[in-house]
């Protein structure tokens, strides 16, 4: 299920996500010459909203339903691999659409923005577990919630992208400014991942199956 989840993520939330990013046209929305503020609401209404709805759907449509997803945790553990595999298809766009890139920018990039698609996948993941769990009536305003905060996330970490590709470069050459925008990224996506972190401890602890 897990490595399903990963495929789905991969193969089908990532093609359509981009799609709605054409769509949305999200790279009109998204200009950082507009101003920070500007570029964080183009970015959650488009790339954010469209990333993260389609890795909610991947699991919420499938495994969510099924007997597996039998404790708090596995909304995390789904949703995670779902973003593992978004990830996986959109590092392969960025390293084919610039045509090569330089090798230590480019790995830098690839792990950050891999760790960041886990990380809001894994947000979304939590509501899963609590809106599955949790019990009381607000069930799909959990999720919806889920959903919401996630893109938040990502908008944030897309004006970040913004900084990086703006600060002074390519991501095919070393500029200083370069490194500090990647600077950024990084203290973005870690402090997402500890508060991930944290959530998951909190999942765990309502488990079923602490023992194990």
């Amino acid at each position: 299920y897990v490595f399903g989840v990963f495929l789905l993520g991969a193969l089908v939330a990532e093609p359509i996500a981009s799609a709605l990013e054409k769509v949305a046209k999200a790279p009109e929305w998204c200009t950082s010459s507009k101003g920070l503020a500007t570029y964080v609401v183009g970015s959650f209404l488009t790339y954010g909203l469209a990333q993260e709805f389609t890795k909610y759907a991947v699991v919420r449509w499938t495994v969510y339903l099924s007997a597996e997803f039998d404790e708090p945790v596995d909304g995390i553990v789904y949703m995670t691999a779902a973003g593992l595999g978004f990830a996986l298809s959109r590092n392969f766009q960025y390293i084919t659409d610039t045509g090569g890139v330089f090798l230590t920018v480019g790995a830098v990039t690839v792990v950050v923005t891999t760790l960041a698609h886990a990380c809001f996948a894994a947000i979304t993941g939590y509501f899963m577990g609590s809106a599955r769990f949790g019990g009381g009536r607000y069930v799909q305003t959990r999720l919806l919630v889920g959903v919401l905060v996630a893109a938040a996330a990502n908008a944030v970490f897309g004006a970040a992208h913004a900084r990086l590709v703006t600060a002074g470069g390519s991501l095919v050459g070393y500029t200083p400014a370069l490194w500090r925008g990647l600077a950024f990224y990084g203290v973005a996506v870690v402090a997402v991942f500890t508060i991930v972190f944290y959530l998951m401890r909190r999942q765990v602890a309502l488990s079923p199956h602490k023992a194990s």
